[in-house]
């Protein structure tokens, strides 16, 4: 119905039309104003000098007639738009509709609706999103990701919806429409997507999977909607991305239900590092035609050709599997073996969860030869590494062992003795049962392989007696340049007196039988004496003397032009009893040495001193224990950086070969687990051999050369 507002307009109109149809004064020669005064409405028409009443009547009543008819459209139209807004549905009291700018998209799963401008919308508003037919029912409030937190839909702020059971929209039709949740009228609606209904059969092309190098499975979902699409068929069609033609799969057909699945395809022969093209096809009847419906195009690239790729994650077991894709797979074994094998590591290192821990001494991962691993060319070897400085000290198993008779020597190798000459070239000293001083050389490569001398049937490459007394023999390179080596013993013919005796090795091998000089060094009891070379032509010797065993440290010169000795040159006399002493330098030092000893109690024992390149001595750390148990026969070398190894017969009653490692700093100072009496603390240790009722003499550790932690024990 019209209210008081809407008629009082019309009356208005009304008046005004009066107006016109009253003027009569035609004849005027000025503008006419007419002004509807209560609203304002003014009309402004400009006149002209019209001529005569007789003359010009008919044209009067044509401009009248025109008047009148505009004067009655609008009257009308006024009507009209009162009507309109006097019977509209007032806005809710609670739900204000503003205007709002949403721009709508899609990927592979999910679809997206942004606020892109206008006003913000409550999280309340009713969602009807419609995917291949299907209705979700939603509200903004469950989809809208409220970056600020005012709890509106704001504009920027984003609605992301994934339609549940349904694995890719790729070909589906999309439709959004947005609802008042007061009146449940429709604000807004908008097709997001073009595509299959869910009224015919439809295909999607899923992302494939299990990519390698020559292989890739093809992965799609169909849905026949209706039994009575049935039987139908399914297939793929692919090509490398820069080949013309496309190879199809076999069909899949589709005779029963279940109407809609997934179907799965492996390609094999593929060619590494390439793109590929692939497309699933349904296939359906609809009354008396066949129609073919294509799923969309998927693009994949296969991976870099790998011989083997390891990941380690293993969560147990000796198995290394190999993640490929080689046939058969490349799978490696860990080794060694045992509780002192490679450990598997559960701690998160990097972005990695598990990992595999090795010794970097003897751990190792084996992969057996197979015809991918077959390398005639070339390949790459590509490792991720993290590099642990607790490697340092710690031991593994033995490599490999010889065990030979010295030629025609059937009497035995007592107290040996091994330095490297030149190479694969050891030098090896020793002794037999009757007391005989023995020269060898031996071929052991930088992999731990000890050669066979064909000619001898044994490991020995050539043979010299250098002397017929002889025990506790050690030797040293003089110059390698002249090929000039010293050998020092004690003497049993002559009262156990200290000698050295200088002899040339040449770089193959082979030994000159004629030693250069020979010289006493000490005519009281001698015993288990030790030479370390200190400069160019100065040399110290560390030995025990007399039936108290206590511990001595000479110093003397020994040209490296002729291998003649000189006299003694200093001498320090320990107060302690060191028996079987070893001495080394100790590493980054100026003159500092380390000594190793058995002492009283049989127990192990060592001690720092300086020795300058004069000859001076002097003791800096005096007696520290390394073993309070067992410590017969000891020798040390130098690991890495402050780590020291020591290998001696220990515990029990030397029926065991013992390796420990410990901590030396450059100022000679060493690292004790106990003060009182001074111990030395072992940073790992290990038992190499026993045997019960055998006893563990003179043991001697060196590096094998050209292999890093490798070292040699005999």
């Amino acid at each position: 119905m019209m209210n008081s507002q809407s008629i009082r307009c019309i009356l208005e109109m009304m008046k005004f039309l009066t107006i016109i149809l009253n003027i009569d004064e035609i004849n005027k020669k000025k503008v006419v104003n007419m002004i509807c005064d209560k609203k304002n409405i003014v009309l402004l028409s400009f006149g002209r000098r019209f001529p005569s009443a007789k003359n010009d009547a008919k044209g009067v009543s044509e401009i009248i007639a025109t008047i009148l008819l505009l004067s009655i459209s609008l009257a009308l139209l006024c009507v009209v738009y009162l009507v309109v807004l006097n019977n509209a549905t007032g806005p809710s009291s609670t739900y204000q509709v503003s205007s709002a700018q949403l721009l709508a998209s899609a990927d592979e799963n999910n679809v997206f609706l942004q606020n892109n401008g206008g006003h913000s919308i409550p999280l309340n508003t009713k969602l009807i999103i419609t995917v291949g037919g299907t209705d979700f029912f939603v509200t903004a409030a469950d989809c809208t990701i409220d970056t600020n937190g005012d709890g509106q839909w704001s504009i920027g702020e984003q609605i992301l919806f994934s339609p549940p059971g349904i694995p890719s929209l790729f070909g589906l039709e999309i439709q959004v429409k947005i609802i008042n949740p007061d009146t449940n009228s429709m604000i807004m609606a908008g097709l997001v997507q073009e595509g299959a209904k869910g009224d015919f059969p439809y295909a999607q092309t899923l992302i494939p999977f299990d990519v390698w190098p020559h292989s890739a499975t093809l992965k799609l979902y169909y849905n026949f909607v209706k039994a009575n699409f049935l039987p139908g068929k399914l297939w793929f069609q692919w090509k490398r991305s820069d080949d013309l033609l496309w190879t199809r799969t076999s069909y899949i057909n589709i005779t029963m239900a279940p109407l809609s699945g997934y179907q799965t395809v492996t390609l094999y022969n593929l060619t590494s590092n390439k793109n590929y093209l692939c497309e699933a096809y349904i296939q359906y009847s609809s009354g008396n035609s066949t129609n073919n419906q294509s799923g969309g195009i998927k693009l994949f690239t296969t991976k870099i050709d790998a011989m083997g790729i390891w990941h380690f994650d293993e969560p147990s077991g000796i198995k290394a599997f190999d993640s490929s894709g080689q046939y058969p797979p490349n799978d490696g074994v860990l080794k060694p073996n045992e509780q002192r094998g490679p450990q598997r590591g559960v701690a998160q290192l990097n972005n990695s969860l598990r990992h595999l821990y090795l010794d970097g001494i003897d751990d190792c991962v084996e992969v057996a030869n197979s015809n991918t691993l077959s390398v005639t060319d070339e390949c790459t070897l590509e490792a991720w590494i993290n590099r642990s400085d607790h490697s340092d000290g710690l031991v593994g198993l033995p490599v490999q062992s010889s065990l030979v008779q010295l030629g025609n020597n059937t009497l035995g190798c007592g107290e040996p003795c091994l330095l490297n000459v030149n190479g694969d070239i050891y030098a090896l000293v020793s002794t037999n049962e009757n007391s005989h001083g023995f020269l060898s050389t031996i071929n052991i490569s930088d992999t731990g392989d000890i050669l066979e001398n064909i000619s001898t049937s044994s490991c020995i490459l050539d043979f010299f007696k250098f002397d017929s007394s002889c025990v506790n023999p050690k030797i040293i390179q003089v110059s390698g340049m002249n090929d000039i080596f010293a050998i020092v013993y004690s003497r049993p013919s002559s009262g156990n007196q200290l000698y050295i005796k200088t002899v040339r090795i040449f770089p193959d091998g082979q030994i000159n039988k004629i030693p250069l000089d020979t010289r006493v060094l000490d005519i009281n009891i001698s015993a288990s004496p030790d030479i370390i070379k200190i400069d160019v032509n100065t040399f110290s010797i560390v030995y025990s003397i007399t039936a108290a065993n206590t511990g001595v440290l000479i110093s003397l010169d020994i040209s490296p032009f002729t291998g003649i000795t000189s006299p003694v040159n200093k001498k320090l006399v320990f107060g302690d009893i060191m028996i079987e002493p070893e001495i080394i330098k100790i590493t980054a030092s100026l003159d500092n040495y380390v000594i190793v000893y058995n002492c009283i109690g049989d127990d192990g024992g060592l001690r720092t001193v300086k020795i300058t390149n004069t000859g001076i001595l002097s003791d800096i750390s005096y007696h520290i224990w390394y073993d309070d148990d067992d410590g017969g026969n000891p020798e040390i070398i130098h690991v890495h950086n402050d780590v020291y190894a020591i290998v001696y017969a220990g515990p029990i009653l030397r029926q065991s070969c013992m390796l420990k490692t410990i901590e030396i700093l450059p100022n000679g100072s060493i690292t004790l687990s106990r003060t009182i009496p001074p111990l030395a603390g072992a940073i790992d240790q290990f038992t190499i051999d026993f045997i019960v009722n055998m006893t563990v003499r003179s043991p001697h550790i060196l590096p094998l050369y050209g292999v890093n932690d490798f070292y040699g024990i005999s």
